[in-house]
């Protein structure tokens, strides 16, 4: 009996987890989103990485952030990203359908990658 609950369950969750990754949002408007979220760390204290964000744009679900950190601020970028993930949200506090943050350097050298704002 139980095995037949979660061969069940399984179809089921897979529905509801696409249901919600997907977005009513443009790209622009989760671009927007994002960037109002960085703007959460313009208050002191800013962290480290606060300055060295560039810009945003969102393609497909994921979201590539063009700072002016270098090939050595791996560790400072994923610390960047997780932050950004954490407060980047719609406009009612909810997920809007981005599924990954890439943080990307100097030169655009990708530097690191994390699971999309609120943990998406």
């Amino acid at each position: 009996m139980r095995k037949t609950r979660v061969l069940i369950a399984l179809p089921l969750l897979a529905v509801v987890l696409s249901a919600c990754s997907s977005s009513t949002y443009s790209e622009a408007e989760q671009a927007g989103f994002i960037r109002d979220g960085i703007q959460q760390y313009a208050a002191a204290p800013q962290p480290e990485w606060f300055d060295s964000f560039q810009e945003v744009a969102v393609e497909r679900g994921v979201a590539s952030i063009q700072t002016s950190l270098g090939p050595d601020d791996g560790d400072l970028a994923a610390t960047m990203c997780t932050d950004i993930s954490a407060v980047s949200l719609d406009a009612d506090g909810q997920p809007m359908g981005v599924s990954t943050l890439r943080i990307y350097g100097t030169e655009s050298v990708s530097l690191a990658e994390c699971g999309g704002p609120g943990g998406g």
